[in-house]
């Protein structure tokens, strides 16, 4: 009985905070594309980059996203009373604004939609953290909801603490072939493995 109320305490609606804060850092995988900056003058002929940290992270957190905003969707037409006010975020609306009219007005659109070599902070990526904002400001309610995110994040520290130290003793995670093999499509086994 207890231990079936102690679940039921649980939040789910906090999944995809804890998701973006506590397992999104760990988020990496080898992609070699195409930058289609090499048209201009400040950057190199060779148009083909590698990415191994912001690529797949970046899509990760657009899901998360697109999954928080339809359940914010449904949250404000079913749960209109449990709504917090949400005059403070008229500037954020703004921002967005701008966002969106800088997209609009940018050189190179698609760059600007889907993110450049070396980050992919996209337009939809900017709005994507506004969203998370607003989710973050309307499904926290109560101190048990930030006591379990602070200890996913907590959690999450120490893990990275853990990579950190045995990195500082030689022993990176990442030399070891049956990790490389995970964080690598096979495609490139041949040339990055080892």
């Amino acid at each position: 009985m207890r231990q079936h109320r102690k679940k039921k305490d649980f939040n789910d609606l906090l999944i995809p905070i804890i998701l973006i804060l506590a397992v999104l850092p760990f988020v990496t995988r080898l992609i070699i594309y195409e930058s289609g900056l090499s048209g201009y003058a400040w950057f190199s002929d060779n148009d083909i980059v590698t990415d191994f940290f912001s690529y797949y992270k970046s899509n990760a957190f657009l899901i998360i996203s697109i999954v928080s905003a339809i359940i914010l969707v449904f949250y404000f037409t079913l749960g209109r009373q449990y709504i917090k006010d949400m005059k403070p975020f008229l500037l954020i609306g703004i921002y967005a604004l701008f966002i969106i009219v800088s997209t609009i007005f940018s050189t190179d659109v698609s760059i600007s939609m889907i993110g450049g070599t070396g980050h992919f902070e996209s337009a939809i990526v900017l709005l994507g953290y506004l969203i998370m904002m607003v989710y973050a400001y309307q499904i926290d309610k109560k101190e048990k909801d930030y006591r379990a995110i602070l200890k996913s994040l907590v959690l999450s520290l120490i893990l990275m603490c853990m990579i950190g130290t045995f990195q500082m003793f030689g022993q990176d995670l990442i030399s070891f072939p049956w990790f490389q093999k995970i964080i690598i499509p096979r495609e490139f086994w041949r040339d990055y493995v080892g």
